[in-house]
């Protein structure tokens, strides 16, 4: 078995404001989860925190990771609807359900 190192890291995104001349977004009650395992050890470890987080009841959910395949089937399993950004991201905004972002 191949174990990594992974992290789950979930928050809430705050509505965009200008700040200096920019436009910047604020994650506040950020939550962590690491373990070392493999993939599907970790799927099933981080279940509990997902759950209590209440993703599956979110209005939105914006899905940061690197684009692995099993980053993309992890996401499924709370939120098949799920808006997906393959590669981190510097501004996030949620805007009439769509998650938008630019890049740094």
């Amino acid at each position: 078995m191949l174990l990594n190192g992974e992290t789950l890291v979930l928050g809430e995104v705050e509505e965009g404001v200008m700040e200096g001349g920019e436009a910047v977004v604020h994650s506040r009650a950020l939550s962590y989860f690491s373990r070392m395992a493999g993939v599907r050890e970790f799927e099933e470890a981080v279940t509990l925190e997902i759950h209590r987080r209440g993703i599956e009841k979110a209005g939105v959910v914006c899905a940061v990771n690197d684009g692995a395949a099993w980053c993309q089937s992890f996401v499924d399993y709370p939120r098949e609807d799920a808006i997906r950004n393959p590669t981190p991201l510097s501004i996030w905004e949620v805007q009439d359900g769509q998650c938008l972002a630019r890049r740094a």
